[in-house]
């Protein structure tokens, strides 16, 4: 009789697939790319501060989206200047126009894993009077994305890591409205669902009822059908699964869960979120966030009353690679395709026009002037550089594959002289 393997100890050893990329990421740490889009007041800014865990500084002058902000009703009759409580109010009725923000974070996971969070947002999208070069502004860019890695993918040197802008998801911040999703959202979702991984997001869930909030889901779900939306694809993954990264499980004995383990990811979406600026830390060390209200107050990581914790054990633990995947083997592989089968030249791909960080105004400003920051985002050259430069790389490859075919048909013909003379 053979003796029988002791499998516990085995077991015990085998490794996940998120603790195999959990350990190589230790090494190298990880990346991610957020694209943010909705109108001011969605409170963007919050959730990123939230997310990050600490303050990002986007309310510097260039970008301002406080959904914490109270305006009371001061005038000067009562005593305060309208200029102490909004300065900006002399250009309110201005339209925004478009611009383009970009910051780069450095944080680390709960364990340890150091991440790079590249954060892209659009202030102005959905702000002005006429929103309708906003879509194509932002499709351009996305598109400019995918162009940049395919310019670089056929270079002889290339380096694709310092020309990849592209955004791995896109959240997308869905005000509460009686009339459901705005016409504006609908049409810009279509626009850049097959660009990016769109997750769409229910801020402010705290000015809700649970019954309207599920109300308003099943809103949002019904126009996202209709329409013919692409969001992500969550399959069948578990919510307690996404959990695991942060050593909790979802407390289905408590009266206030609304999910247990099993329930799954996308019976949830859109994800409804509350986010706060106040903070403290709990008796675990770790940071929580507090909204406080006359009643009582709310912890914003608390999985019973704000989906924030799923979405973010999904962006920065369970799903952040496969977020990348997607973006890499399905939306870009597909983008790929259609411009290598479309294009007349081998190597003409197209340039797009899209509104950089220097702009200011309105959104036909758009330009792609090259500076430090649109270098950061992969900014392309003019057209004649370009051409000319993929052109000069053509003629060298070909010039090289010349070469080594002069010295196949030199060695065959050497290999071949030998044979020739015993005849």
């Amino acid at each position: 009789m053979f003796p029988m393997k002791d499998h516990s100890a085995l077991e015990q050893h085998t490794l996940s697939r998120d603790e195999l990329r959990r350990r190589k990421g230790y090494k190298k740490g990880l990346q991610l790319s957020i694209l943010l889009l909705g109108e001011k007041g969605s409170g963007k800014s919050t959730f990123l501060n939230n997310l990050c865990g600490q303050d990002i500084s986007l309310s510097d002058g260039d970008y301002d989206d406080d959904d914490d902000k109270v305006t009371n009703n001061v005038t000067p009759e009562n005593g305060n200047a309208i200029e102490d409580i909004d300065p900006g109010y002399k250009t309110a009725h201005l339209n925004p126009g478009l611009k383009l923000v970009t910051r780069r974070v450095y944080l680390n996971d709960e364990l340890g894993v150091p991440i790079t969070l590249d954060i892209i947002l659009f202030p102005g999208c959905g702000d002005n009077v006429d929103n309708s070069q906003s879509s194509v502004v932002i499709k351009n860019y996305l598109d400019q994305q995918f162009a940049n890695v395919l310019k670089e993918e056929v270079r002889i040197k290339r380096n694709t890591k310092e020309t990849d802008g592209r955004p791995h998801v896109c959240l997308y911040f869905l005000k509460s409205t009686p009339r459901g999703v705005k016409k504006f959202d609908i049409e810009l979702m279509k626009t850049i669902c097959d660009k990016v991984n769109l997750i769409p997001i229910i801020p402010k869930a705290d000015g809700l009822t649970e019954t309207e909030l599920n109300l308003h889901k099943d809103i949002v779900r019904q126009e996202i059908s209709q329409n013919n939306i692409r969001v992500f694809d969550f399959k069948s993954d578990a919510l307690g699964e996404t959990l695991a990264l942060y050593d909790m499980d979802i407390d289905s004995s408590s009266a206030k869960s609304k999910y247990d383990n099993d329930t799954k990811i996308k019976e949830i979406s859109p994800f409804a979120i509350v986010c706060s600026k106040t903070f403290n830390k709990n008796s675990e060390n770790r940071v929580e966030h507090i909204r406080t209200y006359e009643w009582g107050s709310l912890v914003v990581e608390d999985q019973n009353t704000s989906d924030f914790i799923y979405l973010k054990a999904i962006l920065l633990g369970s799903h952040l690679q496969e977020l990348k995947d997607v973006t890499n083997n399905v939306l870009y592989e597909n983008y790929r395709a259609k411009v290598l089968t479309e294009k007349k030249n081998n190597y003409d791909i197209p340039n797009y026009s899209y509104i950089d960080e220097t702009s200011r105004g309105s959104v036909s400003n758009v330009s792609t002037r090259r500076n430090s920051a649109s270098r950061t985002l992969g900014n392309p050259d003019t057209n004649d550089e370009n051409a000319y430069q993929i052109h000069k790389e053509i003629d060298e490859k070909n010039r090289i594959i010349e070469d080594y075919q002069r010295k196949i048909d030199l060695l065959e013909k050497m290999l071949a002289a030998p044979h020739q003379s015993k005849v």
